[in-house]
């Protein structure tokens, strides 16, 4: 997402996609998805995820927003699409910063809060 000054401020997970207003498209890719696979045992990572996560977001330009009160209660207020929290995050955050989110989940279209929101 892209916040004031055109910095780019995420927590979109590993698939998310921003647009800033220039229409420039900017992959996202947060290092908590790749950590959760490592920790599941789906991924293997070069090193323990508490020293490959500062690693990964080192250099990418990427400042992970902190998860506070305004998306929090976005989320809650959110159309009952599906109840998987993260995804209801990844949505109130995007609204909340007044940002355009591009996402392979289907289910994101069901939810009509993204309308004109969400890109195709």
């Amino acid at each position: 997402m892209f916040g004031s000054g055109g910095s780019i401020r995420s927590s979109i997970d590993s698939h998310g996609t921003c647009w800033s207003a220039s229409k420039q498209p900017i992959e996202l890719a947060s290092p908590q998805s790749p950590a959760l696979n490592h920790k599941k045992g789906r991924l293997a990572l070069p090193s323990p995820p508490a020293q490959w996560f500062p690693l990964a977001l080192h250099g990418s330009g990427v400042e992970l927003l902190p998860f506070g009160e305004a998306i929090a209660l976005r989320a809650v207020e959110l159309s009952e699409v599906h109840r998987d929290p993260f995804d209801r995050i990844i949505i109130a955050t995007a609204l909340q910063l007044n940002g355009r989110l591009a996402s392979v989940d289907s289910r994101f279209d069901a939810y009509p809060e993204l309308t004109g929101v969400l890109l195709k």
